[in-house]
């Protein structure tokens, strides 16, 4: 038997479902939600105007979105980038479809288009915890 067979027998076995899990949870660092200065807010703003409008000419644009997902009630989470297509933009609601999940648009601290040179590689938000 190769050496590399033997030495699995030997290793640990997971005795509790879910403890791994738990022991990557702790080791992320939760962080307060930083303020989102008016210069943000105004470009967030001018970008899902954008959305708006391209949604209305029936494109489904392709974004990549900073999202605050909070943990806990003390008001400390993680920040992730969420990349994919909208679907609907409902500003009634405050939130967004991007690829078959809501975000809500509170959540968002920055938002940049597919087409811009400056876009974020995120991740795609199946791979992420529902925000709704």
């Amino acid at each position: 038997m190769p050496r590399g067979q033997r030495a699995k027998q030997f290793m640990p076995f997971a005795a509790l479902n879910g403890f791994e899990d738990q022991i990557d949870e702790v080791s992320v660092v939760w962080q307060k939600r930083r303020e989102t200065a008016q210069e943000e807010k105004e470009e967030l703003n001018r970008q899902l105007l954008e959305v708006q409008r391209r949604l209305n000419d029936g494109t489904a644009p392709c974004v990549t979105a900073e999202v605050f997902i909070p943990r806990g009630e003390d008001g400390h989470g993680e920040y992730r980038l969420i990349t994919g297509t909208v679907k609907k933009l409902r500003l009634a609601e405050k939130d967004m479809l991007i690829n078959n999940r809501y975000i809500q648009l509170g959540r968002i601290d920055a938002m940049w288009l597919e087409d811009d040179a400056s876009q974020s590689q995120g991740e795609p938000y199946e791979e992420v915890y529902s925000l709704k």
